[in-house]
């Protein structure tokens, strides 16, 4: 019986140095995974939530960049009121901003954004072969795409737009995607057209006074009549084609006032020469019948009559009108 119990404790005694060197071997193996496996795992661990950090970081100013740039270019089209499109040809869909629909009298997205729907809806019916050859060109021979046409409005009215786009090619040279504008431009067509019926107007106005020019030399030339113009800042005389004509003097040549005044006889210079003075000192107009001497030598009796020319109550000039007379004086003579 003693045996059985020294031979029982002897087992407990074992047993519990074998659980105590188990329980130390235990300890080895943790400590031998904390620094071989769990360390480095939490310091992976803990580098990955160091960058994640940093690439939430990165995301979150990244986001407020594309955010500036997204306002930027949305203000930047709402300054140059223009709609936006984008066209992703493989599949042949369209995205069309709300300016583009609110450019034409639409709420955004009330009609389909496709390509159909702008050429066949939108774009007047004069203008689909321009829009379609001017797309081809462009997307084929990679030609600069700037059109002006015709869209329909939700009025059932057509305005002018200016439509830009520019598309991009794979590498195969196959067109995958274009993007482009509309602008309004009906107020600079409705200005252009504007400009061309007033230079219309113009030749028009040009052409009939050219023919009353016309019509008066022939009258001038008729009656002997002939008008004259001095400028009294450079003392320049003018004279129409029939008042060269009775001075017997080459049309296009240039007189001074003088010039004209000693054209008359001797005797009648200065008759002329007051009635030009009492015109610019006491603001008179004249009529005098004298006698002209040719550039031919020829005593020729004419009436010269003149007025004084003001603009805002300045006297910048004279005028009048020369009739020669020389036939009807020799009759009654």
């Amino acid at each position: 019986m003693l045996n059985f119990e020294n031979e029982s404790l002897v087992d407990t005694r074992n047993l519990i140095l074998l659980e105590i060197l188990l329980a130390f071997f235990s300890l080895i193996v943790l400590f031998i995974e904390f620094r071989y496996i769990f360390k480095p795992l939490f310091e992976r661990i803990e580098a990955e939530n160091t960058n994640l950090g940093e690439t939430v970081s990165d995301i979150s100013e990244s986001k407020g960049e594309l955010f500036k740039s997204t306002q930027r270019l949305d203000l930047s089209i709402e300054a140059i009121n223009a709609g936006i499109w984008d066209w992703y040809i493989p599949d042949n869909t369209e995205w069309w901003s709300d300016k583009f629909y609110i450019l034409l009298g639409y709420k955004p997205r009330e009609i389909p954004s496709t390509y159909n729907t702008f050429l066949n809806v939108l774009v007047h019916k004069d203008d689909r072969e321009t829009a379609k050859k001017a797309i081809k060109e462009h997307l084929v021979k990679k030609k600069k795409y700037k059109i002006e046409i015709r869209l329909k409005t939700k009025s059932g009215h057509y305005r002018w737009f200016e439509s830009v786009g520019q598309a991009s090619w794979d590498f195969r040279g196959e067109p995958i995607r274009m993007t482009g504008s509309i602008n309004d431009i009906e107020e600079k067509k409705q200005f252009e057209a504007q400009i061309k019926q007033d230079e219309q107007m113009l030749r028009i106005k040009k052409y009939e006074l050219e023919l009353a020019l016309e019509e008066l030399s022939e009258i001038q030339k008729v009656a002997r009549i002939g008008t004259w113009k001095v400028n009294l800042n450079t003392m320049e005389a003018f004279w129409s084609d029939e008042v060269y004509r009775i001075h017997g003097v080459s049309k296009g040549t240039k007189i001074k006032v003088e010039d004209g005044i000693n054209y008359y006889r001797e005797d009648f210079r200065p008759v002329i020469q007051a009635a030009i003075d009492r015109a610019i000192e006491e603001k008179k107009s004249w009529s005098e019948e004298c006698v002209l001497v040719s550039e031919m030598g020829k005593e020729i009796w004419v009436r010269a009559i003149g007025y004084p020319v003001y603009e805002n109550d300045k006297l910048v000039g004279l005028r009048g009108l020369f009739m020669d007379i020389d036939k009807e004086r020799r009759e009654n003579e």
